[in-house]
This record gives C-alpha cells, sequence and structure tokens, in this order.
C-alpha cells in the first residue's frame, strides 16, 4: 500500500533489473554521479545575487516555497514541531547539512535555493535540491548558489563535492561548474496498486 523506490548501478546483475520490472517497478530518473575537488575550484558568482544559510523557520518555510517553484510541486507547510526538529540540525554549531537560499540583491527577491549535507570524517560534501526559479534561470543564480556551498565546504575543510545530478536537467549544469563524471545510478519508482 506505499510508493516504494530502488536505487541501482550499471555494474548490478542485469537479472535485477528484470525483477524490479517483473515487480512493477519502472525506472524514473538516471542520475550521473559527479565529484569536484573543493580545493581548485574557481568561483563563479554573479554579483547581482547574495545568498544566505538559513537558521530560521521564516527562512525555511520561504526556501520552501522556492522549491515549489524550482521544482513545479505544492508547498505544503509542515508542524511547528516538525520545523523545530530540522531547525535543531541547521542551528548547529557545525551543522551536518545546511540549505542556501539566493536572493536578488537589489530587489532582495528570492530566486534559487540549494542544499549540502556534510560527512567531515569522510572529507566529502553532497549537494541536493540546488535550483533556480524559471524567472531567473541563465543568470547565474545556479553557480552562486555553487559558490556558496563550495565556499562553506572550504570553511569546514572539506576536499570533495559530490552531486547525484539527474543526466537531463543538472548533469549538464555542474558538468559545466567543473564536476566529472564517475558512475551513474538509477532511481525505480512503485506505486501502490489499487485495489477495488
Amino acid at each position: 500500500g506505499y510508493t516504494s523506490t530502488y536505487v541501482t548501478y550499471p555494474d548490478h546483475d542485469s537479472r535485477l533489473f528484470s525483477l524490479l520490472q517483473q515487480s512493477g517497478y519502472q525506472s524514473k530518473a538516471v542520475h550521473d554521479i559527479r565529484y569536484l575537488d573543493v580545493n581548485s575550484y574557481k568561483h563563479r558568482s554573479n554579483p547581482k545575487i547574495a545568498t544566505k544559510i538559513i537558521t530560521k523557520k521564516e527562512e525555511l518555510i520561504l526556501l520552501e516555497q522556492i522549491e515549489s517553484q524550482v521544482f513545479d510541486t505544492t508547498h505544503q507547510l509542515k508542524s511547528d514541531e516538525e520545523y523545530e526538529y530540522i531547525l535543531q540540525e541547521y542551528q548547529r554549531e557545525r551543522p551536518r547539512a545546511i540549505r542556501v537560499i539566493a536572493f536578488d540583491s537589489e530587489t532582495g527577491q528570492p530566486v534559487g535555493s540549494g542544499g549540502m549535507s556534510l560527512f567531515e570524517k569522510l572529507d566529502v560534501c553532497f549537494f541536493f535540491a540546488g535550483g533556480t526559479i524559471p524567472d531567473f534561470r541563465n543568470k547565474g543564480v545556479y553557480s552562486t548558489l555553487i559558490s556558496a556551498r563550495i565556499q562553506y565546504a572550504q570553511q569546514r575543510g572539506i576536499s570533495v563535492a559530490g552531486v547525484f545530478a539527474r543526466q537531463e536537467s543538472s548533469s549538464p549544469i555542474v558538468s559545466k561548474q567543473g564536476f566529472e563524471k564517475c558512475g551513474e545510478m538509477t532511481y525505480w519508482k512503485r506505486t501502490p496498486s489499487i485495489s477495488v
């Protein structure tokens, strides 16, 4: 009765792909696995775009509203308890994850957002949920968001940034930012069947 997902990699036994299909899973998206040497990154920021790492509930709600525009989804507010739980992490001195909002410096309009998980013991961080609202695409917002997250990773002493980038959308973009492909993975999804 639940939607379920499964992740595969090209080196999995091909019988697994057949079994997933027989079980009702459909291939939904292929992602390139990409990485970047943080210390050799050449920052590419648009000076007309400002960024802010979020630490407050109002900022988190604004970030969710931006994401709903970026990914064309419906925004649903969480409970106060859920926001408090999430913000406990973002307000730590050395959080394991951060979320960043990008603003038009002149108007103050929010124009994009992105996230990053940090694994200091492994010397790596992973980008997630990065994007720009449609009206501000191709204006350096995404580059600025990448630059802000890499700058933060550098401050934390992390050497490698990684991202799972959809082949048909974000992979070409992060490739231009210097992220090298080192593999790929496929998301499979199965929705619950409705019984009458």
